[in-house]
């Protein structure tokens, strides 16, 4: 692909220009930092050294957004791009940086106006006056930001932060010290609260009086195996299967299964509505005629839910007729169909990025009975995507079931 060069930067012929919007993923921000000091952020795509220019311009927000103008030249916009930004971030929207119908390249009265015009300067002059530089505030340890991502474990969670700087900015400092006495008083008293209950008898052994929580019931399928095959030969991701069953999963009360009936499409063209349909039936059961098959290679299967939804529990079931494990699982959620804005990851166990939607950190496991339980932790969302590449046993990607627990969101 043809590139004008100016500086350190890649200007691509029939680009287009949008305002990103992204949050730095926890316990990813020192790994950020090393890639682009050591000119590893990007390497392998086409676009070259446009994710150091980015990172260069961009600018760190109040609510620990980053935000940044890019050039992309894909009909899709950040399709070459997003694999290499999820490694490291959350893209939470991805806009047009101007009106497309004042863009002479679009409507055709100067071709490739996008490589030197300075449409979007009154935008990035904007932005410089927001914030702070980004690079700096990462150097310093003061970007990390809330996410709904899951893949960050709770020991990366614990441990990575403490290895970088953490001189944090007065003003936050200032803030995080005037909120210290109202936690203490506030853990305090969760504290006595817990004592005094612990005193008063026994207490509701389903949750549903603690916390207003109460297990979800789910009616499971016959199991099909027991046991691992002594020849199978797994990686070190790979959790062992286990021979007690699921803890109960508490929830809200008065949820509701809402994947029944909702618009399913796919990747794979050939998989056709009414076969699609067969993943939404409730028919669970470990035989042939229970399971629809895409095509092989990373595959994805997107859940309209017709309105926003507040999500809590999510089941998945691959095909769990034989002992199998599937490759590249990944669960994501996002507000427009296209996935463009606010695309949060659920689940992920793609350690090796290999189908390039970011490195997960979640493990593989053995497709069971019981099905894949995700914890959806209230996040809202319309639509969802379920990723995979086939498994240990066969190449093609395979579906039983999938179900989603929630309720209409406020």
């Amino acid at each position: 692909m043809p590139a004008l060069h100016s500086g350190s930067c890649s200007v691509y012929l029939q680009a287009m220009r949008y305002l990103v919007k992204a949050r730095v993923k926890v316990g990813r921000e020192r790994a950020l930092l090393e890639a682009i000091q050591d000119g590893t952020l990007g390497r392998g795509s086409v676009a070259g050294d446009e994710y150091a220019c980015d990172m260069e311009r961009a600018r760190l927000g109040q609510d620990h957004a980053v935000h940044w103008v890019e050039n992309c030249f894909c009909a899709t916009p950040l399709q070459e791009e997003r694999p290499y930004w999820e490694q490291y971030f959350e893209l939470l929207s991805v806009k047009d940086a101007h009106n497309r119908r004042n863009c002479r390249d679009w409507n055709g009265t100067q071709p490739w106006a996008c490589c030197d015009c300075d449409c979007t300067k009154r935008l990035e002059d904007r932005l410089r006056q927001r914030g702070e530089p980004f690079l700096e505030a990462l150097g310093n340890g003061a970007c990390p930001g809330p996410t709904f991502s899951s893949n960050t474990t709770g020991n990366d969670r614990a441990t990575e932060p403490n290895k970088m700087k953490t001189t944090l900015h007065p003003l936050r400092e200032e803030q995080t010290q005037s909120w210290l006495p109202f936690l203490t008083f506030t853990v305090l008293n969760f504290l006595l609260a817990s004592t005094l209950l612990a005193g008063e008898g026994p207490t509701d052994k389903s949750g549903a009086g603690a916390g207003q929580l109460v297990p979800l019931e789910l009616k499971l399928p016959p199991p099909a195996f027991k046991g691992t095959p002594k020849d199978m030969q797994l990686s070190a991701i790979v959790e062992p299967l286990s021979d007690k069953p699921r803890p109960p999963f508490m929830i809200p009360p008065g949820l509701k299964n809402v994947a029944p009936g909702k618009k399913l499409t796919c990747s794979d063209k050939n998989a056709t509505e009414s076969v699609l349909e067969k993943i939404t039936d409730g028919d669970k059961e470990p035989s042939d005629q229970s399971i629809i098959y895409l095509r092989k290679g990373t595959q994805w299967v997107q859940m309209d839910l017709g309105s926003p939804q507040a999500l809590f529990a999510i089941v998945l079931w691959h095909a769990h007729n034989t002992p199998k494990v599937y490759h590249d699982v990944i669960v994501q959620i996002a507000d427009d169909p296209d996935f463009m804005e606010n695309v949060r990851t659920l689940f992920n166990n793609d350690q090796d990025n290999s189908s390039g939607r970011g490195v997960g950190t979640d493990r593989e496991f053995f497709e069971t009975y019981e099905g894949r339980l995700i914890d959806a932790k209230g996040a809202k969302a319309r639509y969802l995507r379920f990723y995979s590449k086939g498994s240990t046993e066969s190449a093609l990607n395979e579906y039983t079931e999938i179900e989603v627990y929630g309720r209409p969101a406020p």
